[in-house]
Protein backbone atom coordinates (compact mmCIF):
# COMPACT_ATOMS: atom_id res chain seq x y z
CA UNK A 1 0.00 0.00 0.00
CA UNK A 2 2.88 2.37 0.58
CA UNK A 3 5.77 1.27 -1.64
CA UNK A 4 4.43 2.49 -4.98
CA UNK A 5 5.31 5.90 -6.41
CA UNK A 6 1.86 7.06 -5.34
CA UNK A 7 0.93 5.31 -2.05
CA UNK A 8 -2.58 3.93 -1.95
CA UNK A 9 -2.86 4.65 1.76
CA UNK A 10 -2.79 8.10 3.35
CA UNK A 11 0.37 7.79 5.43
CA UNK A 12 -0.57 10.66 7.71
CA UNK A 13 -3.85 8.99 8.63
CA UNK A 14 -2.08 5.67 9.26
CA UNK A 15 0.42 7.42 11.54
CA UNK A 16 -2.42 9.14 13.40
CA UNK A 17 -4.05 5.77 14.08
CA UNK A 18 -0.80 4.36 15.49
CA UNK A 19 -0.28 7.38 17.73
CA UNK A 20 -3.87 7.39 18.98
CA UNK A 21 -3.10 3.93 20.38
CA UNK A 22 0.34 5.08 21.66
CA UNK A 23 2.03 2.47 19.44
CA UNK A 24 5.28 4.39 19.06
CA UNK A 25 7.50 1.40 18.26
CA UNK A 26 5.11 0.03 15.64
CA UNK A 27 4.64 3.48 14.12
CA UNK A 28 8.41 3.95 13.90
CA UNK A 29 8.83 0.61 12.10
CA UNK A 30 6.01 1.49 9.70
CA UNK A 31 7.48 4.89 8.83
CA UNK A 32 11.02 3.57 8.38
CA UNK A 33 9.68 1.18 5.74
CA UNK A 34 7.24 3.63 4.15
CA UNK A 35 9.77 6.47 3.85
CA UNK A 36 12.74 4.52 2.52
CA UNK A 37 12.26 5.98 -0.99
CA UNK A 38 13.08 9.41 0.51
CA UNK A 39 10.41 11.31 -1.44
CA UNK A 40 10.49 15.10 -1.15
CA UNK A 41 6.73 15.31 -0.55
CA UNK A 42 7.11 13.10 2.54
CA UNK A 43 9.49 15.44 4.35
CA UNK A 44 6.85 16.28 6.96
CA UNK A 45 6.58 12.59 7.85
CA UNK A 46 10.36 12.26 8.16
CA UNK A 47 10.28 15.18 10.59
CA UNK A 48 7.44 13.52 12.48
CA UNK A 49 9.44 10.30 12.75
CA UNK A 50 12.36 12.15 14.31
CA UNK A 51 10.02 14.04 16.62
CA UNK A 52 8.33 10.87 17.89
CA UNK A 53 11.59 9.24 18.86
CA UNK A 54 13.06 12.39 20.34
CA UNK A 55 10.07 12.59 22.66
CA UNK A 56 10.67 9.02 23.79
CA UNK A 57 14.12 9.64 25.30
CA UNK A 58 13.45 10.65 28.93
CA UNK A 59 16.20 8.37 30.31
CA UNK A 60 18.93 10.78 29.25
CA UNK A 61 19.63 13.77 31.45
CA UNK A 62 21.58 15.43 28.64
CA UNK A 63 21.22 15.11 24.87
CA UNK A 64 24.01 16.34 22.60
CA UNK A 65 23.01 18.26 19.47
CA UNK A 66 25.48 18.95 16.67
CA UNK A 67 24.88 22.67 16.20
CA UNK A 68 26.64 22.66 12.82
CA UNK A 69 23.64 20.86 11.30
CA UNK A 70 21.21 23.55 10.12
CA UNK A 71 18.42 21.07 9.40
CA UNK A 72 18.68 19.49 12.84
CA UNK A 73 18.85 22.85 14.58
CA UNK A 74 15.69 24.06 12.84
CA UNK A 75 13.89 20.89 13.89
CA UNK A 76 15.04 21.13 17.51
CA UNK A 77 13.77 24.69 17.77
CA UNK A 78 10.47 23.67 16.20
CA UNK A 79 10.00 20.94 18.80
CA UNK A 80 11.46 22.91 21.71
CA UNK A 81 9.41 26.01 21.01
CA UNK A 82 10.17 29.71 20.78
CA UNK A 83 11.43 29.82 24.36
CA UNK A 84 14.27 27.43 23.52
CA UNK A 85 15.22 29.39 20.41
CA UNK A 86 15.29 32.67 22.35
CA UNK A 87 17.39 31.16 25.12
CA UNK A 88 19.82 29.64 22.64
CA UNK A 89 20.20 32.94 20.77
CA UNK A 90 20.83 34.73 24.06
CA UNK A 91 23.55 32.28 25.08
CA UNK A 92 25.08 32.35 21.60
CA UNK A 93 25.43 36.13 21.82
CA UNK A 94 27.42 35.70 25.03
CA UNK A 95 29.67 33.03 23.49
CA UNK A 96 30.25 34.05 19.86
CA UNK A 97 33.13 31.64 19.27
CA UNK A 98 32.27 28.71 17.01
CA UNK A 99 34.00 26.31 19.38
CA UNK A 100 31.81 27.18 22.38
CA UNK A 101 29.42 24.63 23.84
CA UNK A 102 26.02 26.06 24.71
CA UNK A 103 23.98 24.36 27.43
CA UNK A 104 20.31 25.22 27.87
CA UNK A 105 17.41 23.55 29.70
CA UNK A 106 15.07 21.46 27.59
CA UNK A 107 11.68 22.89 26.82
CA UNK A 108 8.65 22.08 24.75
CA UNK A 109 8.19 18.34 24.23
CA UNK A 110 11.83 17.27 24.61
CA UNK A 111 12.02 15.00 27.64
CA UNK A 112 15.52 15.54 29.00
CA UNK A 113 16.92 17.92 31.58
CA UNK A 114 19.23 19.77 29.24
CA UNK A 115 20.53 20.04 25.70
CA UNK A 116 24.17 20.55 24.79
CA UNK A 117 24.65 22.37 21.50
CA UNK A 118 28.14 21.62 20.28
CA UNK A 119 29.60 22.51 16.86
CA UNK A 120 31.58 19.97 14.89
CA UNK A 121 32.97 19.84 11.37
CA UNK A 122 34.58 16.91 9.53
CA UNK A 123 38.22 16.75 8.43
CA UNK A 124 39.75 15.00 5.43
CA UNK A 125 42.88 14.28 7.46
CA UNK A 126 42.16 11.10 9.43
CA UNK A 127 44.21 12.14 12.47
CA UNK A 128 42.45 15.50 12.67
CA UNK A 129 39.10 13.78 12.18
CA UNK A 130 39.80 11.41 15.06
CA UNK A 131 40.96 14.24 17.32
CA UNK A 132 37.90 16.37 16.53
CA UNK A 133 35.54 13.50 17.34
CA UNK A 134 37.30 12.76 20.62
CA UNK A 135 37.11 16.45 21.56
CA UNK A 136 33.40 16.52 20.70
CA UNK A 137 32.79 13.68 23.16
CA UNK A 138 35.10 14.95 25.90
CA UNK A 139 33.76 18.53 25.79
CA UNK A 140 30.18 17.31 26.21
CA UNK A 141 31.10 14.98 29.08
CA UNK A 142 33.01 17.74 30.84
CA UNK A 143 29.85 19.86 30.71
CA UNK A 144 27.87 16.89 32.05
CA UNK A 145 30.20 16.73 35.04
CA UNK A 146 30.01 20.49 35.57
CA UNK A 147 26.22 20.19 35.67
CA UNK A 148 26.42 17.28 38.15
CA UNK A 149 24.53 15.00 35.76
CA UNK A 150 25.21 11.35 34.99
CA UNK A 151 23.57 10.20 31.74
CA UNK A 152 24.25 11.54 28.25
CA UNK A 153 23.23 10.59 24.71
CA UNK A 154 25.29 11.25 21.57
CA UNK A 155 24.47 11.00 17.87
CA UNK A 156 26.95 9.27 15.56
CA UNK A 157 28.36 12.45 14.04
CA UNK A 158 29.67 12.56 10.51
CA UNK A 159 28.02 9.35 9.27
CA UNK A 160 25.41 11.01 7.07
CA UNK A 161 26.00 13.67 4.44
CA UNK A 162 29.51 14.37 5.72
CA UNK A 163 30.52 10.92 4.50
CA UNK A 164 33.10 10.25 7.20
CA UNK A 165 34.48 6.77 7.77
CA UNK A 166 31.95 4.95 9.97
CA UNK A 167 34.77 2.84 11.37
CA UNK A 168 36.79 5.89 12.50
CA UNK A 169 33.71 7.62 13.94
CA UNK A 170 32.65 4.56 15.92
CA UNK A 171 36.12 3.74 17.22
CA UNK A 172 36.89 7.35 18.17
CA UNK A 173 33.59 7.89 19.99
CA UNK A 174 33.70 4.56 21.84
CA UNK A 175 37.39 4.91 22.77
CA UNK A 176 36.89 8.42 24.14
CA UNK A 177 33.72 7.37 25.93
CA UNK A 178 35.65 4.51 27.51
CA UNK A 179 38.47 6.84 28.57
CA UNK A 180 36.04 9.31 30.12
CA UNK A 181 34.14 6.54 31.92
CA UNK A 182 37.33 5.33 33.56
CA UNK A 183 38.30 8.86 34.59
CA UNK A 184 34.87 9.76 35.94
CA UNK A 185 32.82 7.10 37.70
CA UNK A 186 29.03 6.88 37.70
CA UNK A 187 28.44 8.28 34.22
CA UNK A 188 26.51 6.44 31.52
CA UNK A 189 27.19 7.21 27.87
CA UNK A 190 24.82 6.23 25.06
CA UNK A 191 25.32 6.44 21.32
CA UNK A 192 21.97 6.59 19.54
CA UNK A 193 21.87 5.23 16.00
CA UNK A 194 19.02 5.53 13.52
CA UNK A 195 17.24 2.15 13.38
CA UNK A 196 17.78 1.70 9.64
CA UNK A 197 21.55 2.35 9.84
CA UNK A 198 22.56 -1.15 10.86
CA UNK A 199 26.02 -0.54 9.36
CA UNK A 200 26.69 2.19 11.93
CA UNK A 201 25.16 0.18 14.77
CA UNK A 202 27.32 -2.84 13.92
CA UNK A 203 30.51 -0.75 13.99
CA UNK A 204 29.68 0.69 17.41
CA UNK A 205 28.76 -2.79 18.62
CA UNK A 206 32.12 -4.09 17.40
CA UNK A 207 34.11 -1.58 19.42
CA UNK A 208 31.92 -1.83 22.52
CA UNK A 209 32.33 -5.61 22.35
CA UNK A 210 36.10 -5.13 22.19
CA UNK A 211 36.00 -3.25 25.51
CA UNK A 212 34.46 -6.28 27.16
CA UNK A 213 37.12 -8.55 25.67
CA UNK A 214 39.91 -6.24 26.84
CA UNK A 215 38.57 -6.13 30.39
CA UNK A 216 37.24 -9.50 31.51
CA UNK A 217 35.99 -7.92 34.72
CA UNK A 218 33.25 -5.89 33.05
CA UNK A 219 29.67 -7.01 32.74
CA UNK A 220 27.98 -7.01 29.36
CA UNK A 221 24.31 -7.03 28.41
CA UNK A 222 23.07 -7.76 24.90
CA UNK A 223 19.38 -7.12 24.39
CA UNK A 224 18.63 -6.09 20.82
CA UNK A 225 18.53 -3.35 19.81
CA UNK A 226 20.88 -2.31 22.65
CA UNK A 227 24.44 -3.36 23.46
CA UNK A 228 26.03 -2.22 26.71
CA UNK A 229 29.23 -2.71 28.67
CA UNK A 230 29.86 -1.71 32.28
CA UNK A 231 32.92 0.50 32.81
CA UNK A 232 33.84 1.09 36.46
CA UNK A 233 30.48 2.14 37.99
CA UNK A 234 29.15 3.53 34.73
CA UNK A 235 27.99 2.26 31.37
CA UNK A 236 28.74 2.63 27.67
CA UNK A 237 26.06 1.51 25.25
CA UNK A 238 24.93 1.75 21.66
CA UNK A 239 21.22 1.78 21.01
CA UNK A 240 19.01 1.86 17.94
CA UNK A 241 16.83 4.94 18.14
CA UNK A 242 16.21 8.29 16.49
CA UNK A 243 16.74 11.06 19.01
CA UNK A 244 18.80 12.83 16.42
CA UNK A 245 19.88 12.35 12.86
CA UNK A 246 23.51 11.96 11.86
CA UNK A 247 25.03 15.13 10.51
Amino acid sequence: LVQDDEPLADLTQVVDVFLEQNLIQQCTAFLLDALKNNREDQGHLQTRLLEMNLMQAPQYEAIVICSSSEVLMNFIFEVGGSQMKSLYDSELAKQPKDSSLISIPSSGEIQSKTLYFLPWKPHTDMNLLRQSIEKFVSDAIQQLLNDNLHTIAFPAIGCGKSGCSVDIVAKSMVDEGNRQSKLHKDISISFIIQPERTDIFDKFKKYIDSLQVADRGTARAEIEPKISTAIENGLIEVEKGDITKQS
